[in-house]
């Protein structure tokens, strides 16, 4: 491994003063001393036709400035992809939770009596509240305008199935007449919120020539600047989001909606305007995870083969697929699907189904969380028809290089195995490290089960941007359009910056770009960050010196393509003379910005490599299970940040503990039937067990560092880890999560 000075080194976050003092500002922090307060009116019903909104006795409460309903919005759809979900519902409601009137008012109690004050005519409707009750034959179709959308892409006959995605290879009738056993089973996962603790928020305010200055929380403010323009009807340079921080987003915090009402609000009544989501209105209608029920059917011969894997997926998107990963966009994740195996015949098959239910979106990995669980627990299920071990039935199936994956995700190897960008695959050498490091072969007391999980990713690209500026001063100001989701991007890119041009990272500032103020980019997600950062800021850095070489030029008299950096000094190598970079740029008379733009392919030529295992006691007599300790191991390539990088690894970890054992939206007719903290359940430290972290870096990766992901490659491993950890304690298999003490309980129960 190349050591570096700064890339590889604990550093400390660049905004970890700011959020531990509270100065940090996030958008509700924006302050317009004169703004009004929003408040929405959402359906009781999860399908019902609107037959009359009265607005007359809310708009006759004092304090109250305007009211909007379907009417006023009539025709306005939003989404990022698929604009398919109106700003409020017009002629019908599709899912309990729809907003239905914004209320504008002095402050949030007057709007929230005001809400009271609406009087709705509803006819309820029959709904469809599971993907298999919308496609039962003579389902009524949820969407029946869907291809006059706009940006869709259009479906033949009218289904509630608006997506469907076929990825095959070989062929399964001849694997399964070849397999000795065949294992076919079916997995489910729940809704499952993002549990971010900031809600969505949003000011909208009116400059005197109509300029809306948008303070937003989101996680793509440059595609949320898009869209308002598009769906408000006015020029992007009309509309400027403005940076805040961001209170975690885990995907969940994708859509600019509720900015959209605020400014036509604000148009109406000449006033600031603002929205504050409760957690009410977090749970039960903004965008949590698909649930997914997933068929499985493998065929494997004695000596542990595999010879076919087939894959039926559904995923219920819920009402509206306006913030969720469209078909046209590849749709949800499911290569993932056949797991890290050489799996020559294969076929999966994808369905995405409108239902009355919540509208579903973007949630660490979407669709890989789902098929990771179905396809791991899936593998010791083989592993027990076969009456081999786990790990034996793995390790008989790994992939040894790239080209044995007959289904390519996000990870696309080069066209020949023999090419020297071709990345030697670390999936047994990852695997041999968890086994060992976790004991899973040391013999267990009663009650207590190790269970495997293991995958491959690939991260995808996209375009990033950022600037580097070099002041007269000595100081450094970095800027990008992304804004931090907890993770501290800039931190990153400070580094590569200190890196490149041998400055203390104390020296270095941040400064977000608004949207008039640089370009914006498509956010961040799918394990992007560390690959864009670094290729920007590495651009960037090689944009200013190249503009310090020729200023050396141009004011010393230097060959400008002698010149290096050394410790924030530019010297000539030739002539030994030297001058500090700041002074330099104080000669110049202003300061020195390099820029660094670059549109990676959304696929990856890399990928790493995780293996877990789950130790958990199951209680016998009530389901109860306890994980005793955690082992996780991570293959990748140079790390920016150990801290954050382990940090990253225990962030998901936790989060998939919680996803495993604990957390889900339950519906009662429809309805989502947890609105508080109360009642939906997520861990707390004495829920964790110890956790081991085995990491395994290498010279592989993207750029100037060698760098992958590592954001959602740990989130996806413990759900079927800890299946598995039960099904070896127990002998019973849960399929579906969460993995509760009741649902074990039951199976236990049910084998006596």
């Amino acid at each position: 491994m190349t050591t570096h000075r700064f890339i590889g080194q604990p550093t400390k976050s660049l905004e970890g003063p700011e959020k531990v003092s509270g100065a940090a500002k996030y958008a509700v922090d924006a302050h317009q001393p004169s703004a009004l307060w929003t408040k929405l009116l959402r359906s009781p019903y999860p399908r019902a036709r609107i037959l009359r909104i009265d607005t007359t006795r809310a708009a006759a409460l004092p304090g109250v400035h305007a009211i909007l309903t379907g009417e006023d919005v009539r025709g306005m759809r939003t989404g990022i992809a698929y604009r398919d979900e109106p700003l409020l519902a017009w002629d019908e409601v599709r899912f309990a939770g729809e907003r239905v009137a914004a209320v504008c008012a002095d402050d949030a109690d007057i709007a929230t009596a005001a809400l009271a004050l609406i009087d709705v005519d509803y006819e309820e409707l029959t709904p469809m509240l599971s993907a298999a009750e919308a496609l039962a034959p003579g389902a009524p179709i949820i969407h029946p305008d869907f291809n006059s959308y706009e940006d869709v892409a259009p479906i033949a006959t009218p289904s509630n199935a608006y997506g469907h995605i076929t990825l095959a290879a070989g062929d399964t009738t001849v694997g399964f007449a070849d397999a000795d056993v065949i294992v076919e089973r079916t997995y489910e996962t729940p809704l499952i919120h993002q549990m971010y603790f900031e809600p969505h928020t949003c000011l909208v305010s009116l400059d005197a020539d109509g300029t809306a200055q948008v303070w937003l929380a989101s996680g793509t403010p440059g595609v949320n600047h898009t869209e308002l323009a598009r769906v408000l009807g006015i020029s992007p340079d009309k509309i400027v989001v403005n940076f805040s921080l961001l209170g975690g987003s885990y995907g969940g915090k994708t859509d600019g909606t509720e900015a959209a009402l605020c400014y036509l609000l604000a148009k109406r009544t000449g006033r600031s305007v603002r929205f504050l989501a409760d957690y009410a209105e977090e749970l039960t209608a903004m965008h949590p995870r698909n649930p997914s029920i997933i068929r499985i059917k493998a065929g494997a011969k004695r000596d542990g083969t595999l010879t076919a894997w087939e894959v039926e997926a559904y995923f219920a998107t819920g009402a509206y697929s306006a913030y969720d990963i469209v078909p046209s966009a590849g749709g949800l994740l499911v290569a993932g699907a056949t797991g890290p195996y050489r799996t020559p015949n294969v076929t999966i098959d994808s369905y995405q189904v409108y239902t009355n239910t919540i509208a579903c979106g973007y949630m660490r990995g979407p669709g890989p969380f789902q098929c990771t669980f179905a396809s791991e627990s899936h593998v010791d299920e083989v592993a027990k028809a076969l009456g081999m071990t786990p790990d034996d039935v793995r390790l008989k199936n790994l992939i040894h290089q790239q080209a044995d994956m007959a289904i390519q995700g996000l990870w696309i190897p080069p066209s020949s195995p023999d090419s020297a960008s071709a990345q030697a695959t670390r999936m047994k050498e990852s695997l041999d490290q968890a086994l060992e490091a976790s004991g899973y072969h040391e013999p267990k007391p009663s009650n207590v089960g190790r269970g495997i999980s293991i995958d491959v990713h690939g991260e995808i690209g996209g375009d990033a941007h950022a600037a580097v500026q070099v002041n007269a001063d000595g100081t450094i100001t970095i800027s990008m359009p992304t804004y931090g989701l907890g993770i501290d991007t800039y931190t990153t890119l400070a580094q590569v910056v200190a890196e490149g041009l041998g400055v203390p990272m104390d020296q270095i500032d941040r400064a977000p770009w608004s949207t008039a103020q640089g370009p914006t980019d498509a956010g961040l997600g799918g394990d992007r960050g560390a690959r864009m950062i670094t290729l920007v800021g590495s651009l960037a850095v090689r944009d200013v010196t190249q503009q310090l070489q020729n200023l050396a030029a141009e004011l010393m008299g230097w060959d400008s393509g002698d010149a290096v950096i050394e410790d924030g000094v530019l010297r000539n190598p030739t002539s030994d003379q030297q001058v500090p970079i700041a002074e330099l740029v104080e000669r110049a008379g202003h300061p020195v910005i390099g820029r660094g733009d670059a549109d990676e392919p959304w696929n990856s030529e890399y990928a790493s490599f995780v293996a877990h295992v789950a130790e958990v006691h199951v209680d016998p007599e009530t389901g109860g299970v306890r994980l005793l300790r955690y082992t996780a191991v991570h293959e990748t390539g140079q790390i920016i940040n150990p801290i954050g990088f382990q940090g990253q690894i225990n962030g998901g970890v936790n989060q998939g503990i919680a996803h495993a054992l604990m957390e889900e939206l339950p519906l009662d007719n429809g309805r989502v039937a947890v609105a508080s903290f109360i009642d939906y359940k997520i861990p707390t430290m004495g829920d964790m067990p110890p956790l081991t972290t085995v990491i395994l870096d290498s010279d592989v990766g993207h750029g100037q560092f060698n760098v992958r992901g590592i954001g959602n490659k740990a989130i996806n491993m413990p759900a079927p880890a800890i299946a598995n950890a039960i099904a070896d304690a127990t002998g019973v298999r849960v399929r579906s999560l969460p993995l509760s003490a009741e649902k074990v309980h039951r199976a236990l129960r049910a084998i006596e």
